[in-house]
């Protein structure tokens, strides 16, 4: 151990507890996967070899956001030792240069085209973004980062770029608010992180981009960063590796989607109804059912309808969890359906278990306000396998579970 570090006492993991509060939602997170301290972000991530430190992440059950408590208490001089110390080149050697410079020649053209815009780098590093885009020819750009440029702003700014930073928070809630703090109320957040591949179930910690040893402490999904942005009264806009946030029902000068952003999401997560009158085929749904995944119903019609409240311009983001399905493939038969567009559904693991139907569409208007689930007749299984059930038979959909709010 170098001795700038011997001197500052590396933090142990603390009693691991099986389940914890979301940092997002404040719904019940259940422990997802452990890791050592020294996992990296890299195709060979132990290359320093064990550290021997547990780090525990846990998943939200409501919103899925990934995170660890392990780095809650550190202090700055923790992080700045066994974190962001010279060794970090070896674990993201981007950052110092490819990365701010490849940012840079992205934006630039956008930034030129309004040439009175002020920038804000937050979480900038060594500041080469800010020279970057000067050597294009912005000029108003300003750095800050709590250890290598720690003089906080005097003033609000048009544009916020956070890139690569929002995944290292251990209080994003926190991180985000102070972002606002500076950010202009008709300006945009340009936010740079990965978010969650659909089979992060099955890849667990085992994704790269989950690596403590390179402060990767929160992880998040388009769900979570869309509760994100609404926690602080902000809208979320997803990109293909830059996402945007801004102030909702404000006519922005500066449009998310010209940096590559698309429309605002809105999720929604679509339940089989718990209340016992909803048990009668004619109405859709088969009696309420318990398994070892939870409360389910069985679909008993081809199609179903939910009512949710849809916004022209927005995308949404549709997810029926189910437990299972009257025989293999059958789901993936299925469509939704708003208004006069159908769009095929991707089945993809759960957080949890059990699998879910995902969908993504845009919304060009609002003149209907249901979403209806077009699936294959329902079966009954005596049809094609020895059984007793003579109902008939769709996908067992998951009643809305008891996600308790812990403290």
């Amino acid at each position: 151990m170098p001795e700038a570090q011997a001197a500052v006492a590396f933090p142990l993991s603390e009693p691991l507890e099986s389940r914890m509060p979301c940092k997002i939602c404040g719904a019940s997170a259940f422990l997802f996967d452990v890791v050592d301290f020294n996992k990296h972000c890299s195709e060979n991530p132990y290359t320093f070899g064990l550290a021997g430190v547990p780090v525990y992440y846990y998943c939200c059950s409501a919103c899925g956001l990934i995170y660890t408590t392990y780095f809650d208490k550190w202090s700055d001089d923790q992080f700045a030792n066994f974190v962001y110390n010279a060794d970090y080149i070896k674990v993201d050697s981007d950052y110092i240069e490819k990365r701010p410079t490849e940012t840079a020649n992205r934006l630039a053209p956008y930034f030129l085209t309004q040439p009175e815009l002020t920038i804000l780098d937050y979480g900038s590093g060594s500041g080469l973004f800010a020279e970057r885009l000067r050597e294009h020819g912005v000029s108003d750009v300003e750095s800050y980062d709590p250890f290598a440029s720690p003089e906080r702003p005097t003033r609000k700014f048009d544009i916020i770029t956070c890139i690569e930073v929002i995944e290292h928070s251990p209080f994003p809630l926190a991180t985000l608010a102070d972002m606002m703090s500076y950010l202009n109320g008709t300006g945009v957040i340009l936010l740079g992180t990965a978010l969650q591949p659909d089979d992060i179930a099955r890849t667990r910690a085992g994704w790269w981009y989950i690596g403590p040893r390179n402060g990767h402490v929160t992880i998040f999904n388009e769900v979570s960063l869309t509760q994100l942005a609404e926690k602080c009264g902000m809208v979320f806009y997803p990109g293909e590796g830059l996402h945007g946030l801004c102030f909702p029902d404000v006519k922005s000068t500066i449009d998310p989607s010209r940096f590559g952003a698309a429309r605002p999401l809105r999720c929604h997560t679509l339940y089989a109804p718990d209340h016992p009158s909803a048990g009668d085929p004619a109405g859709g749904w088969h009696d309420l059912e318990r398994g070892v995944g939870g409360c389910y119903r069985w679909t008993a019609t081809r199609e179903l309808t939910w009512q949710i409240s849809l916004f022209r311009g927005s995308r949404i983001r549709v997810e029926i969890p189910f437990v299972m399905e009257v025989q293999p493939g059958f789901a993936e038969g299925s469509v939704i359906m708003i208004g006069d567009k159908v769009v095929p559904v991707r089945i993809v693991p759960g957080l949890s278990e059990g699998l879910r139907m995902l969908a993504h569409i845009d919304i060009d208007y609002a003149s209907a306000h249901e979403i209806v689930l077009r699936m294959p007749e329902p079966k009954t299984p005596s049809a094609f396998r020895q059984s007793s059930d003579q109902r008939f038979l769709g996908i067992a959909v998951s009643v809305p579970p008891t996600v308790p709010r812990l403290n």
